[in-house]
């Protein structure tokens, strides 16, 4: 499935401690956010694909993951979750190699919305039973709505 692991980090963050066994790929792109991130993995290993995985995703669980590199296509340029069949989520997503430059192009562009870029190529979606695999939590309220406690 996976081969390596890695954790993309803003320059002069730390890593997570649950997380301090992994090679760390730092963001060279300051405030481009997980664009900055994607574009930081497909510049140190260009001709491989990726499995984006935000870090605010708490109800994605393993069977979404394994949905995603099953449904891999390399003739797709991504293949990303998308629960309720339309939207996808760009932050839950494999991403092949050759979309580097429509990334490289968009931060050159000054943009910052990763899902832009899904516009522009072949998208294969997946679905899961759970239609809220892709719920996007960032703060703690976010966290309580769905019953999980954060860290306060």
């Amino acid at each position: 499935m996976c081969e390596r692991v890695f954790v993309s980090l803003r320059n002069g963050r730390r890593v997570p401690a649950d997380a301090a066994h992994l090679p760390v790929i730092e963001d060279r792109h300051a405030g481009f956010g997980p664009l900055a991130g994607i574009a930081a993995a497909l510049d140190a290993y260009r001709d491989v694909g990726w499995l984006v995985l935000s870090c605010d995703l708490p109800l994605l669980a393993l069977d979404g993951v394994r949905a995603i590199i099953t449904a891999r296509d390399k003739e797709n340029l991504v293949t990303c979750l998308a629960p309720d069949g339309v939207r996808p989520e760009p932050l839950c997503a494999l991403c092949e190699g050759g979309v580097r430059p429509l990334v490289t192009d968009a931060i050159a562009r000054g943009e910052r919305v990763p899902v832009k870029i899904l516009d522009r190529v072949s998208v294969a979606l997946v679905t899961t039973a759970n239609g809220n695999a892709a719920y996007n939590a960032n703060t703690v309220a976010d966290l309580a709505a769905v019953g999980i406690r954060g860290c306060e």
